[in-house]
């Protein structure tokens, strides 16, 4: 899994899925063992942490640094998760709203000296 992919396409062919908003990209493999953001491999483990890759995109687009930290699994609140139930033929899905859901996970996220100064 090292060569970059075009598109969404090339990406499903080698089995991961591709993301990205125009500025970074990157791709995580369909069992979600690995994640790749500009051509770095990250391993992802089930454990107490979670990994927060960020991406500096300088003023010329290139290069872009990509530096990782981790934050507390417990750090986010159960309530930001999604929650779901069935009844009868029905799923209800309850998620928290914009703005609520970002300011609980900037909260978590704050938790990390380095993704604080990041934010900063």
């Amino acid at each position: 899994m090292t060569a970059p992919f075009v598109d969404d396409e090339e990406a499903a062919e080698a089995n991961l899925s591709f993301f990205g908003n125009g500025l970074a990209y990157g791709l995580v493999d369909r069992d979600y063992r690995e994640l790749i953001v500009e051509v770095r491999h990250f391993p992802l483990a089930p454990g107490d942490s979670a990994l927060v890759v960020m991406v500096t995109v300088g003023p010329s687009a290139l290069p872009r640094v990509v530096t990782t930290a981790r934050i507390r699994v417990a750090a986010v609140p159960d309530s930001f998760w999604p929650t779901s139930w069935r009844s009868a033929d029905t799923t209800f899905i309850v998620r928290p709203t914009y703005p609520r859901d970002v300011e609980m996970l900037r909260k978590a996220l704050l938790e990390s000296p380095a993704v604080a100064a990041y934010l900063r």
